[in-house]
């Protein structure tokens, strides 16, 4: 092979391999644009932070039963003014922790358990007159939840949710009142304000129940129950340090239900109504 020969395959190779350093500069590129998106500005947390991993909170509440059953020989009315009562709730955002950079980072998995503690008296006709007697009484609820906050630049927040909710309000045997069980799958939507670098939000929430089951405690109502529910919340955070945040909201959750007196449809319906209106303070920590 000549001089020239071997010169100009030199410079081929060369050429060759300057061809392929580039190609893989711009798939490297290519690829790294790809696999690390920024985090969109609406989906960023309060003060521009990144979004949560994971919230924790105690939530102190008051809460206030009104049931009212119309229709049978006898109305029944039960009226439990506020008491107190004491959640927990974990909030977990687990893309956030694996693809921060993702759509899929601010999907939020909820779940909270709360129990409350009431008292219960009836007044019951004796020979000897009225006798006061004290009820037994449990008030439970846990629930499951899946939501997905998106807040726009100009600070308006939209957040779906979905889930399933159980509320077990339970009393000793009495010849008045009765224990009632709900559970349900529900689902709504959140409309609130988030401004962008500011440590604070607002939100206002809905919820529709459009079938509850009653599960055994319906036969005291009645037969061929139809209940259904809905709810409302309004809620205000502050978070005081990066990983510290207060809360608070008042809620009203609405059951009601029509069920069958007895076994023919000559014997009437009973309706079935029980209101609970909630006030909440919570303290929570963030990570």
């Amino acid at each position: 092979m000549t001089l020239i020969s071997r010169t100009a395959v030199g410079l081929a190779l060369a050429l060759l391999g300057l061809v392929i350093d580039a190609s893989e500069a711009s798939a490297q590129g290519w690829w790294e644009e790809q696999a690390t998106p920024l985090v969109p500005s609406s989906w960023r947390g309060l003060g521009g932070s990144e979004i949560d991993g994971l919230r924790l909170l105690v939530e102190a509440e008051a809460v206030r039963r009104e049931l009212e059953v119309a229709g049978s020989s006898e109305p029944v009315i039960y009226d439990a003014p506020f008491y107190p009562g004491l959640n927990i709730r974990v909030e977990l955002m687990p893309f956030a922790w694996f693809r921060p950079g993702s759509a899929l980072a601010p999907l939020q998995l909820g779940f909270v358990t709360g129990k409350h503690k009431v008292r219960t008296s009836a007044l019951l006709a004796s020979t000897d007159g009225s006798i006061e007697v004290k009820i037994p009484t449990r008030h439970d609820g846990t629930a499951l939840g899946l939501s997905y906050p998106w807040r726009a630049e100009s600070g308006l927040t939209v957040t779906p949710m979905a889930g399933w909710r159980a509320v077990e309000f339970a009393l000793g045997g009495n010849p008045i009142y009765t224990s009632s069980y709900y559970e349900a799958f529900e689902f709504g939507t959140g409309l609130g304000f988030a401004p962008q670098g500011e440590p604070w939000r607002v939100q206002a929430e809905i919820l529709l129940r459009p079938s509850v089951d009653m599960g055994s405690t319906a036969a005291a109502f009645g037969s061929d129950e139809s209940v259904w529910s809905w709810a409302a919340k309004a809620e205000a955070e502050y978070r005081f340090s990066p990983q510290w945040l207060v809360r608070g909201s008042a809620g009203y959750d609405r059951y009601a239900g029509t069920f069958q007196i007895g076994e023919s449809a000559a014997s009437g319906k009973a309706e079935l109504t029980d209101s609970f209106s909630t006030f909440l303070v919570a303290l929570g920590w963030a990570y």
